[in-house]
């Protein structure tokens, strides 16, 4: 099965629980789980979590990432370049300015889960 690292990530998570195990296999494809390591890693910057919470509320441009950020706007756009790459965000052509939002909003279910932890 060949899927783009953010399908993968989201097939993972869905239907994880739904894998039955035979005896000394595992549960998915080696290719899986470096797709998996891959997508983590990309995942793995806090600037691009932060990135991922902004956009999950409405889809938002370069420029306006940077200024709520507060970071320059080519460290935004080679983000947002990575998480392109993984098909986590896509973007969006209006006029002159380029509007980025998430694939799936299950991309940022983790985040709140690790938000909850820490609380309690």
């Amino acid at each position: 099965m060949k899927l783009p690292c953010g399908q993968l990530f989201i097939f993972y998570f869905h239907q994880y629980n739904k894998v039955i195990m035979k005896k000394d296999a595992s549960p998915l494809l080696k290719e899986a789980y470096a797709k998996n390591a891959e997508l983590h890693g990309i995942l793995s910057s806090p600037k691009r979590l932060e990135i991922l919470n902004a956009i999950k509320r409405s889809p938002m441009s370069v420029t306006e990432l940077a200024e709520m950020l507060h970071v320059a706007k080519a460290n935004v756009a080679q983000h947002l370049a990575l998480l392109r790459y993984a098909h986590v965000v896509a973007c969006e052509r209006k006029g002159k300015r380029v509007f980025y939002s998430l694939v799936n909003e299950k991309f940022t279910d983790p985040i709140k889960i690790l938000e909850t932890l820490l609380k309690d």
